[in-house]
This record gives structure tokens, sequence and C-alpha cells, in this order.
């Protein structure tokens, strides 16, 4: 069975189109009871922990169910509702395929062997409570003989999610496990602190020059022209205060004002709204690196992928890219991919090193938070992967 160019179209989830494929919801969370349950309605659907099945999964034949494979989990931290082009959930226009579409043109050509599959977040469930549904769904593929190997993929939260599931794992399925991370936000992050932000956002309006504006604004127009025209119109009215609130609006919008954003806020300095405390987990990040997981890591394969926003990022030609940068310059005072700092996705490397766990670093130039939705990005960062583990399936 040879890899074919664009077999991966898009698939009806219900009367929506999913652009990843069929989307199974797995379980949902309750905030008021604090349980799980496996029966998830239609409406809660686009918020329930689900995994991806995709197309190369149906239509085997029966020899292909006796071949070795390794199993590809993709961990992104999105929910099923922003790739279902429903924005009526949310409260944006969310397009179908959102984030993912760069993504779905590399499985066209990943390997036969290797079996890719995507696991999305709940929304209410809190952290540590899903990365103990990925453990135990990674057990489950462990016991089939088949699989060979499991590589899991934890992009921003669910790169914590990841290190924090390996407690949860039964000891023989250990072995044979490649944990890969990418801007892993060990820290936290401004962005899941809500008051921090508004705080920084609040400074905007009087801190921001029209001279930094207008240097930001040369750098993306080379890109995004249209970007340059409405920040112009905005200056025009001398009012940065709209542009503050705008900003603020989109920012609440889009968040999950639950566990899957506020459990990675700022460890130390939430920023958490005093009626969404109860939604807020810090020992998640807090508790990250207990003994049961430093010796669980010393078992397997751990590699950390880095990388932060430079002027360079924007000749990626990618409107994530640029976006990304625009929150780089305006949000941060410091080394960050448009969402996560530097020093907090590189902070289990210091961890490592005090514990003497063997860890592999890699760092990306000129990259950005959201590689899923960039072409060259995502084969920069997993392209190598995937040559790797089928040249070690073919020995």
């Amino acid at each position: 069975m040879k890899s074919q160019k664009g077999r991966y179209g898009k698939v009806k989830y219900g009367k929506e189109k999913i652009c990843l494929a069929y989307c199974k919801p797995l379980a949902k969370y309750d905030l008021v009871s604090k349980k799980w349950s496996n029966k998830v309605s239609k409406e809660e659907s686009g918020k329930a922990f689900s995994r991806v099945i995709y197309n190369r999964e149906f239509g085997k034949k029966a020899d292909d169910e006796k071949e070795k494979y390794t199993s590809f989990i993709m961990l992104d931290g999105t929910r099923v509702e922003n790739f279902s082009g429903d924005g009526k959930r949310n409260g944006i226009n969310s397009i179908s395929g959102w984030g993912m579409s760069e993504y779905m043109k590399v499985l066209d050509n990943m390997p036969d062997r290797i079996k890719p599959t995507a696991i999305l977040v709940d929304n209410d469930g809190p952290l540590e409570e899903q990365s103990r549904l990925l453990a135990e769904y990674i057990n489950k593929l462990k016991s089939d003989k088949n699989c060979k190997k499991v590589i899991l993929f934890g992009q921003s939260k669910c790169g914590c999610m990841s290190i924090a599931s390996l407690k949860y794992l039964k000891p023989e399925n250990l072995d044979k496990l490649d944990v890969q991370l990418y801007q892993a936000p060990f820290l936290g992050t401004l962005l899941a602190s809500p008051l921090n932000l508004y705080k920084k956002i609040d400074s905007l309006y009087e801190g921001l020059s029209n001279n930094f504006l207008s240097s930001l604004i040369n750098s993306v127009q080379q890109v995004v022209i249209p970007t340059k025209k409405r920040i112009k119109k905005v200056m025009k009215k001398e009012d940065k205060n709209f542009l503050t609130q705008k900003i603020k609006e989109i920012y609440w919008q889009t968040l999950s004002r639950s566990h899957m954003d506020f459990d990675v806020a700022e460890l130390g300095n939430s920023g958490i709204p005093k009626e969404y405390e109860d939604r807020y987990d810090q020992e998640f990040l807090g508790n990250m690196f207990n003994k049961a997981t430093l010796e669980r890591m010393k078992q397997i394969k751990v590699t950390n992928i880095t990388t932060k926003c430079t002027d360079r990022t924007l000749k990626r030609l990618n409107s994530f890219a640029t976006a990304l940068y625009a929150s780089s310059k305006l949000l941060f005072d410091e080394d960050v991919d448009g969402m996560v700092p530097l020093r907090s996705s590189s902070h289990i490397e210091k961890v490592c090193k005090r514990n003497g766990i063997p860890l592999k670093t890699k760092h990306i130039r000129d990259g950005h938070h959201y590689p899923t939705g960039d072409i060259t990005l995502i084969k920069e960062i997993i392209g190598p992967i995937f040559k790797k583990k089928q040249v070690e399936l073919e020995r």
C-alpha cells in the first residue's frame, strides 16, 4: 500500500466537516460532579476529550493487521470545535480544518507503517486528569503485540501532559516509548493568565509609541499588507485604547475559561480571576517533576524541541507566523514563540541536568508556537522523526 497525495479529505462529523477525518469523543469532564462520563452528547462533543481517526485506518486488508507498526500520537492542545467550522460554540468564526491543514499534508507522505492519530483535549477536564486518560490510551495501544513503538508528540500544554502521563503508564509500557516535546510551558505562560495579560495589554495604551507601532507594521506589512491598513486606520483615530480592548475581546472569546488553559497559567503568579479559581489546578505544573515522574523519565527517550520568534520568522510567509510574531513583540519582553517563553519551554532541561536524566534537545531557528498550521515548520520538526522510525522498522 503506497502513500497517495491528498487521500485524507474532509469527513463529516454529524452535520459538520472535520478536516482531520473522523473524530471520536472518548470522554467529557463535568465541572459540577468532577467526574468523567463516557457518554458524550452532541452538544458537548465539541469540547470533549477525543481521538482523531484518519482515513488510512479504514479499508485495510487482513494481512495489514499482522504487520508491525509504530503509533504516532499528535497532541497539539486544541479542541474538536476548533476544527469544526462551528463558531457558535466559542464565539469566533472558526474555519473547517483550522490549524491542522498543513499537518495533513505531512500525513500524506508518512510511511505506511506509521499509524497516525491525534488526541484533542477536553475543555474542562483538569490537565492532570487528561494526562491519566492519555496514559490509559497508550496502555491500550501497547497491549497490541503488533505495536512496536509509540511516538508521543506533545505540543504546548500537551507536552506537559505527556510528561505527567508517565506515572500512570504500566511499567512494561515504558519500553520503546519516544516522547517529543515542542514548546511545553513547564513554568506556565502569560497567555493562560488573564489578569496578568490584561495588565500587559493595558500598558500598551501608555507604553507603545507610534514609532514602535510603525516599526512593527513595517516588518509585518512585507507579508500581510491588510494588517498595515487596519492598524493605520486605528492610529488615524489616535485611539490606542480601541486596539487594546480589541485584543482583550479576541483573547477572551478564544480562551477555554477552564482547566484547558488555566492549568498552564504562570507558575507562582497565576493571574486567574477569582470566579474561575475552581477551574485552576496549581499542582499540575507545581508538582510536574515529582519523584515518580523523574524515575519514569530515566526509562524512556525524551526530546525537548524549542524555538522562538525572530524577524526572520516572518519569512515563513504564514499567517500563524505573522500573528505570533506580532504577539511576541507586543506582549513579551523576552525570547518567546509568540505564546510560550523560551525560559518556560527549556525549564525541563535544567530539571534533567539536576537529576542526571538523559535528554535530547533541539532548537528550531526562527519558528513559532503553532507548527501544525505551517508546512515548512512542521516538516522541519517531525519530518526527521518519521524518516528515522521508518528506517528502524525496516531493520
